[in-house]
């Protein structure tokens, strides 16, 4: 008997999907860095908010565990 694995659905927001007005509500996230991030789309993994500059790294610790990255589109 072979075991099924179910993946639960990511929960939080969709960094590749959400509204910029979504994305500011995140913490510490002003309007200049949610347009930013809408407009540097799509990402592969949401470290790259980090990697490519578009929010500090301080910023970011304080909404990572709300984000995911879904499939762009």
């Amino acid at each position: 008997m072979v075991a099924r694995v179910t993946h639960r659905p990511p929960t939080g927001v969709d960094l590749n999907q959400a509204t910029r007005d979504e994305i500011a509500d995140l913490p510490g996230v002003t309007e200049t860095e949610a347009e930013r991030i809408v407009e540097a789309r799509p990402y592969r993994s949401k470290a790259e908010l980090v990697q490519r500059g578009i929010v500090p790294e301080n910023v970011y610790e304080r909404f990572a565990g709300r984000v995911y990255v879904g499939q762009p589109g």
